[in-house]
């Protein structure tokens, strides 16, 4: 029986133990009596790849899971050594005969459709542009409470716990924003936390350099809030969720949309636009490359 006072008769909304089932070879879930959610992406227990159903499946249970209004603090991060395993980006251009999405699925039913060259365009808009767009909105935007991005080590997209509303980093990790390694313009979102989070100078200098950040150095940026030991960080995460979970419902809630309203505006403004130019650069490199053969 819900704690949270709604009218008789409305429409249900999601619960843990349906999504927990959803999306089990992918996330972990655990929920404390004050309504504390930790979710972390994982695969067979260990670090989890970045992968096309990786993110599918972040958008759609962010969605999910910010709709069950017994969840009051969300605590998101990585499972075991890496935040998102930190070489499993593939290097792009690549050979016009090896599509440039292959690396991204680890399914032999996937990998025979993303290893078609010709594939690329269709699997560019629908598993990158739109899945992208609603990631970072899901985080920013589905999520009415207060939220705690934990980076347990190092690994790519760290925007996902970069645009929590408070970010606690492992003293061993780093952070990087790798896309000019691979050739792609830095235009998914990091560029948006890494500027709110750093500045604008810093930022734009990590990401043109592909900069890796360490712990210590995103504390003195202002990137991230804490910086601990692996083995305390999720504990410490927890205790502070747990301290804003004591705080009144509606106050927590409302706090944390007033305190986010900055950005939710950058991702407004800029996210859907910059992920389209990102796209428009990395088919266009990838033509000219195929068009070389």
């Amino acid at each position: 029986m819900s704690s949270v006072r709604t009218l008789p008769g409305m429409p249900a909304t999601p619960r843990l133990e349906e999504y927990r089932a959803k999306y089990e070879e992918i996330f972990t879930f655990d929920r404390s009596a004050s309504g504390v959610l930790t979710v972390k992406w994982h695969q067979d227990g260990e670090s989890a790849p970045w992968t096309l159903a990786l993110h599918r499946s972040l958008p759609e249970m962010l969605k999910d899971a910010a709709r069950d209004v017994e969840n009051e603090v969300f605590v998101i991060g990585g499972t075991g050594r890496d935040f998102l395993q930190y070489a499993t980006i593939p290097q792009l251009p690549v050979d016009p005969d090896v599509a440039a999405l292959a690396g991204y699925v680890n399914k032999p039913d996937q990998q025979a459709v993303a290893g078609e060259p010709d594939n690329f365009f269709w699997l560019a808009y629908e598993h990158i542009y739109y899945d992208g767009c609603r990631m970072i909105e899901a985080v920013v935007n589905d999520i009415e409470v207060p939220t705690i991005g934990v980076i347990n080590g190092s690994g790519v997209h760290s925007e996902l716990a970069l645009l929590c509303d408070i970010t606690l980093m492992a003293d061993d990790a780093v952070i990087v924003d790798p896309h000019v390694r691979i050739n792609w313009p830095s235009g998914d979102g990091i560029q948006i936390a890494f500027r709110i989070a750093a500045g604008y100078k810093r930022a734009t200098y990590a990401m043109l350099m592909a900069k890796e950040i360490t712990a210590q150095e995103a504390l003195e940026w202002g990137m991230v809030n804490e910086v601990l030991p692996r083995a305390d960080i999720y504990p410490r995460a927890r205790e502070l969720a747990e301290e804003l979970a004591s705080h009144d419902r509606i106050l927590r809630r409302v706090n944390t949309q007033i305190l986010r309203a900055p950005l939710k505006q950058a991702v407004q403004q800029e996210l859907r636009g910059s992920l389209g130019s990102e796209l428009f650069s990395a088919l266009a490199t990838y033509n000219t490359h195929r068009s070389k053969d």
